[in-house]
């Protein structure tokens, strides 16, 4: 019985393994799968009929003789017979990790039709775009026409751009931003038939997919995040960046920006030969040539020919964490980039202008090549400008003037080990100036000193490698120097005022929002016996504050007469805004007007049970989450693994892009707020430390002591467990209960009243038309509820059956509640453009044309 088991049995699981690999693979893609056989077939009879190995390339690849002898099937035939075993792998690995995924998403129906479209019309102006180019370039245009296409990659990148429209909004401008990025530089610095043939295709499947899917709808158009921004630019950085990089590490660049690969394959030179030539016609083009060529003679001139797009690698870092730092030296090296393009584009005039003098006919495509590295750092520039705004934190107080001092103190020490070695080899410092000049021009890549004469040759009074590296020392130094300054934490080393407010935080403490005043952006103004601080802004002549007086409060009272008098010095409106009722009262005494803005949910943790009916969905989530195995972990954001970071950052950014919202600040912190060591993260994590969930908690001090904690960031990941944040509130209650603590705040909702305040009637008690301003403030509350949900919050909130504490604006003149209501709209919503508003306003109105005809 055993011998007509066993087989059996192997059967069994070997099936059961290929259904596994079939089901994690190409499960659902029915036309990935069929492409992929086909191109096995193929392939396989294509080479086994034919001995000779340059069949496929001459009679089935696509190219631009191809398609001029009329071999109609070329774009077919291309992408699916392979030339070698390398290319067919390659292949099918390219549609395993990218086709599939697609299919998937797309459906088949539509991914069948958008690869045919995509693939024909990709490859035929493609083809059409490399004759265009033949026309206006003669150099790249041979390159082209001896180039041939034999791989799926341009299909598949135009159908993923044709997929993008129905995508998420954060994941359509990176796939579009990012994919559109490389494409184009490898265009424009390899610049292969493959390369043109990848643009067309993407150009095609873009306009494929406006037309499959419809225009992006308007709610997806109001997103959008500073941190995505951040992202995007420092992509298209880096693409430009790497370009360089690209042509110098190809065999073939043809590409117009391809320079590097062209002087750096150029016929070798010797040191004795240049000074032969040079000795006998000093100043003739051969001798230059010579020269010019000596810079390019070994591995470290060749490093440094890309150590400026190396260092533009390292500042990317910084616009990826939004520092003005990085964009300011991102904006410099565009800039010297596009005026040393300039400077070439002259020279190369110059002497075309002189060689047509003595009868020497140039193609004019001489000329365009050599202005076509213009446009890459112009380009680049001009969105650095336009994104400017994103970029706004500022380095820690001395990050930047220790760099300086460390790049300077490098700049020294090499000179003066350069200087030296020199002199001591020419045994005389007669020589020192010229070994000075020498030093500087060793730090500049050698592509852009053509226009100056060497001061020493290689191996002349200096080692050889020492003439090579000692600038490759000096990029990799400065490299090196800026990224510890962008690793450096924004809350390390803060301002002072930033520290004297902590201090007095932590010493006297302040409302449960009070945290809040300690974040980027705010201004401060401190009491003449610095026992007291008010936590402001200024937008629009309002001096807008982040809760109320920060101190003892016996002193609140004298804080706010101060504060309101040094407002008026400035000629500012002062708005306390988000302040307690206490607070509310000292205003009122002194005839200012105040509003009802919000409502803050507290939890006391001295009589905490999620106990009865009513916490029903509470223990349910604690249930599940027990069930399928996560747990709620401490940690600290600044402190989390990389791996963790990256999930909480993915989180975050995916969670706001659906929102259709532009990202809010103010009293709504982030994730640069997460930074702070002082604030305590709590994450919803599975056995494969998978992130489900995160909140953050800010602390809320009391006579130098923590008492409680105010929530402050949530999120969690839209495909991963579900009550993942109702889990880690009431998972954070618990055990700050355990510890000891008195409450928690889960901070307030904003236009939004409890059932208790709506009961009770709580209105502006002393605004001359109270009943007027509160119904405005419940209609915009209304108007933006299906945009921001602030009412909805609150009702999450209800959940975990809090007690409530109303919220207050109050200022001295009603007549500046226009520009008040300006300046908090302004502090909540920093970047929100011109355009943005007006998406805004149609998403509201298009949502209250909904409701009333649901109604």
């Amino acid at each position: 019985m055993n011998i007509g088991i066993e087989p059996r049995s192997s059967v069994t699981r070997a099936l059961g393994v290929l259904t596994s690999i079939h089901r994690r693979t190409v499960a659902g893609a029915p036309i990935t799968t069929a492409i992929v056989v086909t191109m096995a077939v193929v392939t396989g009879a294509v080479h086994a009929l034919t001995a000779d190995p340059e069949f496929v390339e001459r009679h089935l690849t696509l190219s631009v003789s191809a398609l001029r002898q009329m071999h109609w099937w070329t774009p077919i035939t291309s992408v699916v017979v392979a030339p070698n075993p390398l290319v067919f792998v390659a292949s099918v690995v390219l549609l395993l990790l990218c086709a599939v995924p697609l299919e998937r998403r797309m459906g088949p129906s539509k991914f069948v039709i958008s690869v045919w479209i995509v693939q024909i019309l990709g490859a035929i102006v493609g083809v059409g775009l490399a004759v265009v180019v033949d026309s206006i370039d003669e150099d790249w245009g041979t390159q082209l026409e001896t180039s041939v296409v034999f791989d799926p990659a341009a299909w598949v990148a135009g159908v993923a751009m044709a997929a993008s429209a129905a995508m998420p909004i954060l994941w359509r401008r990176r796939l579009r931003v990012g994919l559109s990025a490389v494409v184009i530089v490898f265009a424009l610095f390899h610049g292969g038939l493959s390369d043109l043939v990848v643009s067309t295709s993407i150009v095609v499947g873009l306009a494929l997919g406006r037309v499959m899917y419809g225009r992006v709808d308007s709610e997806e158009a109001v997103a959008g995040t500073r941190r995505e921004s951040r992202l995007l630019v420092a992509l298209i950085v880096l693409a430009s960046a790497l370009g360089p990089v690209l042509a110098l590490v190809s065999t073939n660049a043809a590409g117009p920006f391809g320079v590097l690969e062209t002087l750096l394959r150029a016929d070798p030179w010797t040191a004795d030969e240049v000074r032969a030539v040079c000795s006998a016609t000093s100043g003739s083009s051969e001798c230059r040539q010579g020269l010019f060529a000596l810079r390019f003679d070994g591995l470290g001139f060749t490093v440094l020919a890309v150590a400026p797009s190396l260092f533009l690698v390292t500042i990317c870092d910084g616009l990826r964490r939004g520092r003005r730092a990085a964009w300011t030296l991102a904006v410099i090296a565009q800039l010297c980039l596009t005026a040393l393009a300039v400077l070439n584009i002259a020279q190369l005039h110059q002497s075309w202008s002189a060689l047509s003098s003595v009868g020497v006919q140039l193609d004019g495509s001489y000329l365009i090549r050599a202005a076509a590295p213009l446009l890459t750092p112009l380009a680049v520039a001009l969105i650095l400008a336009y994104t400017r705004r994103s970029f706004t934190i500022d380095s820690p107080s001395g990050a930047a003037r220790s760099a300086l001092r460390s790049v300077g103190l490098a700049l020294l020490t090499f000179g003066t080990l350069y200087v030296a070695t020199g002199s001591m080899s020419a045994r005389t410092i007669a020589h020192v100036p010229e070994l000075i000049v020498d030093f500087v021009q060793r730090l500049i890549p050698s592509v852009y000193l053509q226009w100056f004469e060497p001061a020493l040759l290689a191996g002349e009074f200096v080692p050889s490698w020492m003439y090579q590296w000692i600038g490759v020392a000096f990029w990799v130094t400065l490299c090196v120097t800026v990224l510890v300054m962008f690793l450096r934490p924004a809350y390390g080393d803060e301002p002072d005022d930033v520290r004297r407010a902590r201090d007095i935080l932590v010493r006297s403490g302040g409302s449960n929002l009070s945290w809040m005043s300690t974040w980027s952006s705010n201004n401060y103004w401190f009491a003449p016996d610095g026992n007291s601080f008010v936590a402001y802004r200024v937008v629009g002549g309002i001096a807008l504050t982040t809760a109320g007086p920060v101190g003892p409060s016996e002193d609140n009272a004298a804080a706010v007469r101060a504060f309101a008098e040094f407002c008026s010095d400035n000629g500012w409106t002062p708005c306390l805004y988000s302040i307690s009722v206490e607070i509310r009262r000292i205003a009122d005494a002194l005839g200012w007007n105040s509003v009802h803005v919000g409502e803050e949910a507290i939890l006391d943790l001295t009589s905490l049970k999620f106990t009865g009916k009513k916490f029903q969905d509470i223990r349910t989530s604690f249930n599940r989450a027990t069930k399928v195995g996560i747990a709620a972990e401490w940690t600290a954001y600044s402190k989390v693994s990389p791996v963790i970071r990256d999930q909480i950052a993915a989180i975050s950014s995916e969670w706001v892009a659906d929102k259709a919202m532009p990202e809010m600040g103010f009293t709504l912190g982030g994730l640069t707020e997460m930074e702070d060591p002082d604030v305590r993260c709590l994450i919803a994590i599975d056995a494969d430390r998978t992130v489900h969930g995160v909140t953050s908690w800010l602390p809320v001090y009391r006579d130098g002591e923590v008492v409680g904690w105010t929530l402050d960031f949530m999120r969690r990941r839209s495909t991963g467990f579900g009550p993942a944040v109702e889990f880690l509130i009431a998972s954070a209650a618990v055990s700050f209960a355990s510890e000891g603590f008195q409450f928690v705040s889960l901070s307030g909702a904003p236009l939004a009243k409890s059932p208790r305040t709506i009961e009770a009637g709580v209105q502006s008690a002393t605004a001359p038309t109270p009943d007027t301003v509160e119904k405005l403030l419940d209609a915009v509350g209304r108007a933006l509820e299906p945009v921001y949900g602030f009412r909805s919050l609150l009702a999450f909130k209800s959940k975990f059956q809090p007690r409530y504490e109303s919220m207050y604006m109050s200022f001295p003149d009603s007549a500046a509640l226009p520009s008040i209501a300006n300046a908090v709209s302004r502090a909540y919503l920093p970047q929100m453009t011109l355009s943005q508003s007006a998406h805004l306003m149609w998403t509201v109105a298009r949502s209250r044309t909904t409701a009333r005809d649901r109604r």
